[in-house]
């Protein structure tokens, strides 16, 4: 996609962030804070809390001057606690009450977001996901009908790959005969066919309620589900990931790394070992537990029952990692530091600054199909990807400098490796292609690109 001309009034541009997660609040922060900063551009938070509570990240985008939107009118009876709760199949005879029910529902929801997007008239609308979870299909149908550009700046890659394998560990199948026949005579996209299976990644209701309002997605099975102008792409890898699950050409935006601020801006060596009181003869591990999915706990094929029992499994380590290692734990903004002090007993050191501005301090990268285990491959860190929910997402398989554990025993083995000889962890990382996952300054920043629509 090739950059417009300058224009001339941009100062009078508008831009709105549509939050619906937590985890998607810091990558739109970091591109509006410096569209708002360098490029005089006037940005508006729409947080849309149906489903996770955003105090926080509402309370810091009040604190930099975001013109806050906050949604507390969404319903929530309609809704799960979380998105991972297996989908329950209705009954024939409620489905097509149920159907009604869905578009009366999702027609009132895309009233709100009309609501919100008259109310702005943002001159281009940024998200960072593009699956069909999370309300997005409702939030871009809104944006069309108000012809109002969508960009996405992904948030990581990692997540949306689950879909597949959410639906096997829960059984999300659709079992029975007449809804496979309708589905797939109606809406043949959203059928999936695996292992002789059949599956849905949504149940008949919220399908029928998507598509009979004309918000349904073009490819529902894959990260971008539907048309939008455009979707920033920072890497040759990302760029693969993209073309392969049918990304038009002519939708990819080549920009520089999206998280490139927060290279900037990243904690040297130096002074995290000073901060935290490392031991700077030993190699640092970082840890990015995924403590906080805990509708993901309930997989068949996860060996664990609660979040706790998931810390103690990536945190708890036999001496010979213990004695050998700094060992630090990026809390998840989610998570609170003061639950988790437990952890300092078993040798684990605690700091609440964003993994992404730790990666380039640390030696290795830990956790479970992390968001940022793209960053970490662009800094030449090898990486440790302990799959505690047994989720089959390795994307990054084939990369030089990643390692899998399925379980406990594979994991301590990886890390007493990479521990035992300096020349292991020197020979991993110098094995690393990062070039593959970070384009070169011959590529426009995101803002510098929307700062030239």
């Amino acid at each position: 996609m090739k950059l417009a001309k300058s224009n001339n009034v941009f100062n009078q541009r508008k831009a709105l962030c549509f939050v619906n997660m937590n985890a998607h609040y810091p990558v739109l922060k970091e591109v509006s804070h410096i569209l708002q900063t360098e490029c005089n551009t006037m940005i508006s938070f729409y947080f849309y809390s149906s489903l996770f509570d955003l105090t926080k990240e509402i309370s810091d985008a009040k604190t930099l001057l975001f013109d806050t939107i906050v949604n507390n009118d969404f319903d929530k009876n309609h809704v799960n606690l979380t998105s991972y709760k297996p989908i329950r199949q209705e009954l024939n005879n409620n489905t097509l009450t149920s159907i009604f029910r869905k578009i009366k529902e999702n027609k009132r929801k895309i009233k709100e977001m009309n609501g919100v997007i008259n109310n702005i008239k943002p001159s281009f609308v940024l998200i960072s996901d593009n699956t069909i979870n999370y309300d997005i299909s409702l939030f871009v149908k809104a944006c069309k009908i108000n012809s109002v550009d969508v960009f996405c700046v992904p948030f990581g890659l990692i997540v949306p790959n689950c879909i597949l394998e959410r639906l096997e560990k829960n059984s999300l199948k659709s079992s029975k005969s007449s809804i496979k026949s309708i589905v797939s005579n109606i809406f043949p996209k959203y059928i999936l066919k695996k292992n002789g299976n059949t599956y849905l990644p949504k149940s008949l209701t919220s399908i029928a309620g998507l598509e009979l309002i004309k918000a349904g997605s073009k490819r529902p099975w894959t990260w971008n589900a539907h048309n939008i102008t455009g979707v920033f792409v920072d890497s040759v890898f990302s760029k693969e990931f993209c073309l392969n699950q049918g990304l038009p050409l002519d939708k990819i935006i080549l920009t520089q790394p999206i998280e490139k601020s927060s290279y900037k801006n990243s904690l040297s060596r130096e002074e995290l070992t000073q901060k935290l009181s490392l031991d700077p003869n030993l190699p640092i591990l970082l840890f990015n537990v995924p403590a906080p999915l805990l509708g993901l706990i309930n997989l068949k094929g996860c060996d664990f029952n609660d979040p706790k029992s998931i810390i103690y499994a990536f945190l708890k380590l036999p001496t010979s990692i213990r004695g050998n290692a700094n060992l630090i734990w990026t809390l998840h903004p989610r998570l609170k530091k003061e639950d988790y002090l437990f952890v300092e007993s078993m040798g684990i050191k605690i700091i609440e600054t964003s993994g992404a501005k730790l990666i380039s301090a640390c030696d290795v990268f830990i956790g479970n199909d992390s968001t940022l285990f793209k960053t970490a491959l662009f800094m030449s860190k090898p990486i440790v990807n302990y799959q505690v929910f047994g989720l089959k997402t390795d994307i990054f398989k084939n990369e030089k400098g990643y390692y899998t554990a399925k379980n406990k025993h594979q994991y301590i083995n990886l890390l007493e490796m990479l521990l035992r000889d300096i020349s292991v962890y020197n020979n991993a990382a110098k094995e690393i292609d990062y070039k593959r996952f970070g384009n070169d300054k011959s590529y426009p920043e995101i803002h510098e690109y929307l700062n030239q629509l």
